[in-house]
């Protein structure tokens, strides 16, 4: 739409068009257009329904043309007119007629219950009285009786009416509530002031950053079952609160986030030296009194240790449908443009829409870990996964199109693989148990030792052969008077470092395995161990 503005008049309202919004993980950057005609000198604009809660730092104007910007403020307004159109007026003069149809309805059931009530005085009056013959009182009754089923007949039909009639106000009501949905309700306005030197069409772009929109990445991933290619469908769980209609809009998902600080670091210089003792009372929460006991000098850094408090009392804690879309790679990030247009409306809630699905190459293999859980699962490894663009988001995995659970995305750079559990199979059976005949405790000397055996079985009754992956571990001594040695593993590949033991194993078809490992632990003959997990 064209406007112009007269350098004498008041404040011209324009009412600008979204272009596009681009979306980020906690805010959305929307641009406007809106075409103007200027006249020599300065020229006064309002842009209403802003959204109402902007960065003003990130307001931001273009033109196609050269102008001077001599203002550009985001506002409330004051005295603010709500919007209203066309559909919602057509709508309050038909609940206006259905409201006096009703009372008009009502009147006339009222009117008829009366005359009702009336007659049936008159009945009981006539038949009390004497001298009326019974060919008279026949034809009275007659009478009143066509009246009463006139009556009865036409108290039903206007009751049947005043059903229609709630019926269509409650929908009328529906739909004007609708229809202001998709009218903004923010009262916030750009107030522009340019300065032109000569008349000119000007089309201008007016773009800002607001917190109250986002969107959240969500994928499926679907397996056709073991030796198929799986698929992966990207998705994205959009809302916006802002006040401001976005109806068919082109919108992009970012992956940056422009909240983060791009401050370089500096290394500042880093000194060593001896550590000072200080003096600490230990009756801290009387700093004026005596200290109950002697004073006791100790190091800072000890004193942190023990309660993470410093000397003077301060916490030191630290801690270090699926629809088109085109990826763009950016410099630092990368973006989804959605090919179609979509409304989000003005409610804050999320609507999840599929952007696009690609097939991915899916390695099935079992995975059991009989210490933990005596369950089998089905993982599927996703290679090369870096060149999806994935971000950490939450997954709903599909195995021959059912839903067999949740999971979360959580990308590690150092694997060359992504790994995603599709649920456990009853199918394939696991157990753990210790072996108490191959357990023994034996004495030598100063010291004791210990035994421990262990037996894992595995039964596959798949129809098909299967790779399993089992894990299990062997405690790692932190201490130099207690020794673990492995006697047992079953060809399993022991890692020292971690005390893990892995085994991988084919299982034809109705077949089962067993497997023996067992390690000792020997200690002085006069402590106990215990075992703790990191």
């Amino acid at each position: 739409m064209l406007y112009t503005a007269a350098a004498w008049a008041q404040p011209l309202q324009l009412n600008s068009e979204i272009k596009g919004v681009k979306l980020f993980f906690a805010g959305a950057e929307v641009t406007r257009t809106v075409k103007v005609n200027l006249v020599p000198g300065n020229n006064h604009f309002h842009i209403p329904y802003i959204a109402q809660h902007i960065d003003h730092s990130s307001l931001q104007i273009k033109a196609n043309s050269e102008i001077n910007v001599l203002q550009i403020t985001h506002e409330q307004q004051k005295f603010h007119t709500p919007p209203t159109n066309l559909l919602i007026n057509k709508l309050k003069d038909s609940l206006v007629y259905f409201e006096e149809l009703k009372k008009g309805t009502q009147i006339e059931i009222q009117v008829l219950q009366n005359e009702e009530h009336l007659l049936k005085l008159n009945q009981i009056a006539s038949g009390n009285q004497t001298g009326i013959n019974t060919v008279e009182l026949e034809k009275l009754l007659e009478i009143q009786k066509r009246r009463l089923l006139f009556i009865h007949q036409n108290v039903y039909k206007n009751q049947k009416t005043l059903v229609e009639i709630d019926q269509n106000i409650r929908a009328i009501k529906q739909r004007i509530t609708l229809a202001n949905k998709d009218l903004p309700n923010s009262n916030a306005i750009i107030n522009l002031v340019l300065f032109a030197s000569k008349p000119q069409q000007v089309q201008l772009e007016i773009s800002y950053f607001t917190h109250q929109a986002s969107w959240t990445p969500m994928y499926d991933i679907h397996s056709k079952g073991i030796g198929n290619k799986g698929s992966l469908t990207y998705k994205a769980s959009i809302l916006q609160s802002t006040g401001e209609i976005w109806d068919q809009v082109k919108l992009s998902l970012s992956a940056a986030n422009p909240a983060n600080s791009y401050v370089t670091p500096k290394l500042q210089k880093e000194f060593v030296d001896f550590e000072r003792p200080v003096l600490y009372y230990s009756n801290t929460r009387n700093r004026g009194a005596r200290a109950d006991k002697p004073a006791a000098y100790l190091f800072k850094s000890e004193m942190l240790m023990e309660d993470d408090t410093d000397y003077d009392g301060v916490n030191q804690k630290f801690n270090s449908y699926t629809q088109q879309a085109e990826l763009q790679n950016l410099d630092l990030t990368f973006e989804f443009e959605l090919t179609q247009k979509h409304a989000i409306p003005n409610d804050g809630i999320g609507r999840i829409m599929a952007i696009q699905t690609v097939d991915i190459d899916l390695i099935h293999t079992y995975f059991a870990v009989p210490k933990l859980q005596q369950k089998v699962f089905l993982n599927g490894s996703i290679g090369n996964w870096q060149s999806l663009n994935l971000l950490p988001a939450e997954v709903n995995i599909y195995l021959n199109n059912q839903l067999t659970g949740k999971t979360y995305i959580n990308l590690d750079p150092n694997e060359d693989s992504l790994s995603i559990s599709f649920g456990t199979d009853p199918r394939v059976f696991i157990s753990r148990k210790n072996v108490m005949e191959h357990s023994k405790k034996s004495f030598f000397g100063n010291n004791k030792k210990q035994v421990f055996t262990y037996e894992i079985n595995i039964v596959n009754n798949t129809p098909t052969p299967i790779q399993i992956n089992i894990l299990d571990q062997i405690p790692t001594s932190k201490n130099a008077e207690i020794k673990v040695e492995t006697i047992n593993l079953s060809k399993g590949i022991f890692n020292e470092a971690t005390g893990v033991v892995e085994w991988d194993l084919k299982l034809e078809s109705a077949s089962k395995q067993s497997l023996i490992f067992s390690y000792s632990i020997t200690t002085p003959k006069s402590k106990n161990f215990y075992r703790s997990f990191e």
